[in-house]
């Protein structure tokens, strides 16, 4: 164990020092190490090597590997990609971004397409054509029916388009309808881009995209980035509603109660708490279990995100929405609370009230003091509330 924890210390120096090449390569990389490995044996022989590799760097035995081991694996495996490339594939297959990833689900993902029959170069090859043909006909019907839905509108907004596409009202897709919808919205597909997309989307083999396959080939990754300030946004509603952690949940009534208030929307007089509640429950709760858990809460912002094209507008959307402090540019937070200090020694200036998640703005001055002392202002004289901007 002493051994796997050195080898995993030093590991990210030496992928980050690795040349880049791409997740995809780094993916096969894998795959051809496994194959060799296993004497170009069973899928089930390939995830017993995979499954045994990463077992080595396991320090606590969990069945699980974070960052580090994972670099770690890749070096004894001697493949060549950067850090960020690195990143990125740990990253796919990390969705919740818990920071690990559970080593025998990524092996039986690696070989996914040959569990149930073992397939040929030949086979592997076209399928990795078809994705790539597929690439540029999905780009251009998730940029036609964003723009119908509205840039910041999020893929749920694309729901109700999609729906008018449904013309049996079976809430799936056949290829007729997919081709006869996206006519009538302006895309022009040919009979083999048709039979693409529906390749794509149709995740089951049932011959029918379903709403939801189409709303999660829409979707699409999540970046890092956002992926991480979302993760800092529960972190903020874990501590500030008291829960024990990532695995708890919170009910919509008490996120409402605080969120609802401290919207922009309503503490700029567009809309009422009225209005503003009946639209957050319409969007968050769709099982009526009133309840919202973290896989939840980052679906919903998955779903948000696929609307929002610059990371700086969605990180400025973020660090407002929960009064997150930071952000450079035009992603600085700009709703936390600014107070203007009178220091002992007459000097004044305007200061950001770092952690004023749920904070009142008819927080009294005694108690804003303690917090501005909290975050290492001292010596203050007076205090008084900057505006809203």
């Amino acid at each position: 164990l002493a051994a796997a924890a050195a080898a995993a210390a030093t590991a990210a120096t030496a992928v980050a020092a690795m040349a880049p090449c791409g997740v995809d390569v780094l993916e096969n990389a894998i795959r051809q190490y496994v194959e060799t490995k296993s004497g170009f044996g069973s899928p089930a022989q390939k995830i017993r090597v995979v499954e045994r590799l990463f077992q080595e760097f396991d320090r606590d035995g969990s069945g699980r590997i974070e960052e580090d081991e994972f670099f770690a694996a890749l070096v004894k495996m001697n493949i060549v990609g950067c850090r960020e490339d690195a990143l990125a594939l740990f990253d796919k297959f990390d969705e919740d971004l818990n920071g690990w990833i559970a080593y025998p689900e990524f092996a039986r993902a690696l070989f996914a397409n040959e569990i149930g029959g073992k397939i040929g170069v030949s086979q592997r090859l076209a399928g990795a054509s078809a994705t790539d043909a597929s690439r540029g006909v999905v780009e251009r019907v998730k940029a036609r029916i964003l723009e119908l839905a509205g840039k910041n509108a999020g893929v749920r907004a694309v729901t109700r388009i999609l729906r008018q596409m449904d013309d049996d009202g079976s809430n799936t897709l056949s290829a007729y309808e997919l081709k006869e919808g996206l006519i009538t919205y302006g895309v022009m597909t040919s009979g083999s881009e048709v039979a693409t997309l529906m390749k794509y989307f149709d995740r089951d083999g049932s011959g029918r995209i379903t709403i939801d396959e189409f709303l999660r080939g829409l979707r699409g990754n999540m970046s890092r980035h956002r992926r991480a300030l979302v993760r800092m946004a529960w972190d903020q509603l874990v501590a500030h509603m008291q829960m024990d952690g990532p695995g708890d949940t919170l009910t919509l009534t008490d996120f409402a109660n605080f969120y609802i208030p401290s919207s922009p929307e309503v503490l700029d007089g567009l809309k009422s708490v009225e209005e503003a509640l009946r639209e957050f429950l319409q969007l968050w709760d769709k099982n009526g279990d009133d309840r919202v858990d973290w896989r939840e809460f980052l679906d919903y912002y998955r779903d948000l995100s696929a609307g929002i094209e610059h990371d700086d507008y969605f990180e400025l959307v973020m660090r407002n929405a929960f009064h997150l402090s930071g952000g450079s540019g035009w992603s600085e937070n700009t709703s936390n609370i600014r107070c203007l200090v009178t220091y002992l020694t007459g000097e004044q200036e305007v200061v950001e009230l770092k952690n004023d998640f749920g904070v009142a703005r008819s927080v009294g001055k005694r108690e804003l003091i303690a917090m501005l002392q909290r975050q290492g202002v001292t010596d203050i004289s007076d205090v008084s509330m900057g505006r809203r901007e």
